[in-house]
């Protein structure tokens, strides 16, 4: 199919609350979002590639998620290979996909903020699915200043 318009990062601005930006530095309990932005498909066999995302959809998501959320990590792409259409065994074709991680606080709110982000990435690239990852995760905080050496004995006997 074709592209039907660029990723409008506005269109997340009802769901960005503050309660979804994670807390740092302190350990934490949060949830790890994976989102897969679609890069470029190719039916198998086909010799040309569809592009999806370019790098103005690509910056645009980066900003907005770094604004919303402090920060993201952008993975490096990943291939899939699987059937366009699950009753089709002739639909099958190669997909390009850039991963964005992001850290959220663990409530509702972020949840809708995601499931509003995979909706306008649909709708925008005209795609029947964007794969969304969530994973409960615990981030451990760093003490400030040098570790306290654990075993050795101060002072002398």
């Amino acid at each position: 199919m074709a592209r039907r318009r660029h990723f409008d990062p506005s269109k997340l601005s009802s769901v960005a609350v503050p309660d979804i930006r994670p807390p740092m530095g302190v350990g934490a309990l949060v949830w790890r979002y994976v989102v897969f932005l679609p890069l470029s498909e190719q039916g198998l066999g086909d010799e040309t590639v569809e592009t999806i995302a370019d790098a103005e959809d690509i910056n645009n998501l980066r900003a907005r998620l770094s604004d919303d959320f402090g920060g993201v990590t952008i993975l490096l792409p990943v291939m899939g290979h699987g059937l366009r259409d699950p009753d089709d065994r002739t639909s099958l074709e190669l997909n390009r996909s850039l991963p964005f991680l992001i850290y959220a606080t663990p409530v509702a709110a972020s949840d809708r903020y995601f499931d509003r982000l995979e909706q306008e990435l649909r709708e925008a690239f005209s795609q029947g699915v964007i794969l969304v990852e969530r994973q409960e995760a615990f981030l451990f905080a760093s003490a400030e200043g040098k570790p306290k050496a654990i075993g050795k004995r101060r002072g002398s006997k």
